[in-house]
């Protein structure tokens, strides 16, 4: 009996991690990616010796881009979106490998894509990501920016019939709606009335002369309001009124923030 055969790494190294017990047993966690070579030699009891060169590979854990579909940013607005990998190890390092990012925004290194867009544009980037043991992975996003919503105040003019009777009361609705995509705020209407006629009344608004005012406050996107104004006139002949909106923010249509009608007087 030669009794139990002794085992030693006696040039080279072994991965990080990893160790060779007397008995000949390899184990451990690699903690360093690349290829090691070493030799093992074998010393039994009576001092006989045999040896081995070995080549050992240590590769790269499963790495993968788990980022779905980024949201869209819009112009003006601050964006933020953070990419996202699974697996390796921290901390990870990510660039931009092919296309170009919006118009105001960069991949930092952390992998945050950030910034304020400064056009309607879509772009598709390549990016890769490293891990702290340099082992990597691809992916690609594609980035829309879209128009920031806007206010688009429309105001429309509708008489209750198609002429008036001079002397007698006429119904004008004014309906104003929002046909942007945000809320309009500060919102005031007016309406405007021929010199020949007279308000007799303005539902809930302020009547100054010939003109009727009210204040709307917000009016959010895709929203109508409605409001009466009656008007008498003392002539005969045509009478032209109008009505007007408008409201803190810009509008993205000014062309229809006002409207004028003229209706015939019997």
């Amino acid at each position: 009996d030669l009794g139990a055969t002794q085992f030693a790494v006696t040039s080279g190294a072994l991965p990080d991690g990893l160790t060779l017990s007397t008995a000949g047993v390899m184990s451990g966690t690699p903690t360093t990616v690349g290829q090691f070579a070493f030799t093992v030699s074998a010393t039994d009891t009576i001092g006989s010796t045999g040896s081995k060169s070995y080549s050992f590979q240590v590769g790269c854990p499963s790495l993968s881009v788990t980022t779905g579909l980024l949201p869209d940013g819009q112009v003006g607005k601050t964006y933020s979106q953070a990419l996202v990998v699974s697996g390796g190890q921290s901390p990870w390092t990510w660039s931009l490998l092919q296309g170009q990012l919006p118009s105001g925004l960069t991949l930092s290194s952390a992998g945050v894509i950030a910034g304020t867009p400064t056009g309607v544009e879509q772009q598709t980037i390549a990016f890769q990501c490293v891990d702290a043991k340099g082992c990597s992975t691809n992916g690609v996003v594609t980035i829309s920016i879209k128009p920031l919503p806007s206010v688009d105040l429309q105001v429309l003019l509708i008489p209750a019939a198609p002429s008036a009777i001079a002397g007698q009361d006429f119904t004008y609705s004014i309906i104003v709606t929002n046909r942007g995509g945000t809320v309009a705020s500060s919102v005031v209407l007016t309406g405007t009335v021929d010199a020949k006629a007279q308000i007799q009344s303005a539902g809930g608004g302020s009547v100054v002369g010939q003109i009727a005012s009210w204040n709307l406050g917000a009016v959010p996107g895709g929203a109508s309001i409605a409001r009466q104004i009656v008007v008498r006139s003392t002539t005969t002949g045509t009478m032209t009124n109008s009505a007007a909106v408008n409201a803190l923010e810009p509008d993205s249509d000014s062309a229809n923030n006002s409207l004028s009608t003229s209706t015939s007087v019997t």
